[in-house]
């Protein structure tokens, strides 16, 4: 049972979809606040309503350096019990870990703050540029206005006439990018094999853990499954790296879909 049952709800800030909810950051919340038990509600904000929203809440920003293209993104949590709106997924994990401490549930179990941070900076390092890939199918799954926006922005941003050329079906990049995420996935398969247990920090569930299942329910919302399929049995020990999408989804009691999109007829 939660500690936490007569709190008011939090507001977690979402980007919808087609699928429903798909975003590798803001999934990260709605983990953390399924684990913590932490009773909440989704709001969903389309991609062009998302900066002026968060002005219009008074949300900080994620940046205030002028040279970021992006200043304002979700996650973006509002917490009545507390009067507060707290900003970045990372900085959400610390907020609801101080705010709400749970001796039996913590997000960062033994003062693994640091720890957990450095390990999804070096997790994110082994992929590095091959998120790519995922990225041009993110628009065939947003609503019409979100993927307009998206389409526009990215391409404005990555300097390519079409989003799609980043990373086309068949192109060199493609092929460079798929290379990068399966030598990737292989090292961070290593990590795993020392881990004496089910989690990162062995029979220990911590933060480590959500970060890395959102990375593969990310890969799994938004890429086709013939893609999705290829990257799920870069897996060496028997297993597909969909179980830990599942595992972490139980073990935080939150009910995502977490099936992959049914290919087109």
């Amino acid at each position: 049972m939660s500690l936490y049952n007569d709190l008011k709800p939090i507001t977690l800030y979402d980007i919808p979809s087609q699928r429903g909810a798909w975003s590798l950051n803001t999934v990260k919340t709605h983990f953390c606040l399924g684990y913590k038990g932490l009773p909440f509600n989704t709001e969903w904000v389309e991609y062009p309503d998302i900066a002026p929203k968060m002005q219009q809440l008074g949300a900080d920003p994620v940046t205030t350096d002028p040279n970021r293209q992006v200043k304002y993104t979700l996650p973006v949590i509002y917490d009545p019990n507390q009067s507060r709106f707290v900003t970045d997924s990372f900085k959400i994990a610390e907020y609801l870990e101080e705010t709400y401490p749970d001796p039996e549930r913590p997000l960062f179990p033994h003062g693994s703050v640091v720890l957990a941070a450095g390990f999804e900076n070096a997790f994110d390092s082994c992929i590095d540029g091959a998120h790519y890939w995922v990225l041009c199918d993110v628009p065939s799954m947003l609503n019409p206005r979100s993927a307009q926006y998206f389409l526009k922005t990215r391409s404005e941003w990555l300097k390519v006439d079409k989003l799609i050329d980043i990373s086309s079906p068949g192109s060199e990049q493609r092929t460079k990018h798929e290379n990068v995420m399966r030598k990737g996935l292989g090292l961070f398969e290593g990590w795993m094999k020392k881990s004496k247990g089910k989690w990162i920090m062995g029979d220990t569930f911590s933060f480590a853990d959500i970060a890395i299942a959102a990375q593969f329910f990310w890969y799994m919302r938004v890429m086709p499954p013939t893609d999705w399929e290829k990257i799920n049995g870069w897996r060496g020990d028997g297993l597909k790296w969909e179980q830990v999408v599942i595992d972490v989804a139980n073990e935080c009691n939150v009910k995502l879909d977490t099936t992959p999109p049914t290919p087109a007829s």
